[in-house]
């Protein structure tokens, strides 16, 4: 399931869709950690699908059936 992401403020804004076991909570500590070292600007919403294979081709996601366009390596 997807989830989606945002930094407004300097705050990270998670709005979280009830992932597959710990695929959304895990993404979540990997998006805080990579922030808290690299202190990204704000950024508007994005959505990132941790389903076996994306639901949108506009989503970033682990996993692509139709194109490697925002493919999370």
């Amino acid at each position: 399931m997807p989830f989606s992401i945002s930094k407004i403020n300097g705050k990270l804004i998670f709005k979280d869709s009830i992932g597959y076991e710990y695929r959304n909570p895990s993404t979540f500590w990997c998006i805080q950690k990579a922030d808290e070292k690299y202190n990204w600007k704000d950024f508007n919403e994005i959505t990132i699908d941790t389903s076996d294979y994306e639901t949108n081709n506009d989503d970033y996601t682990y996993s692509k059936q139709n194109n490697f366009n925002k493919l999370i390596t």
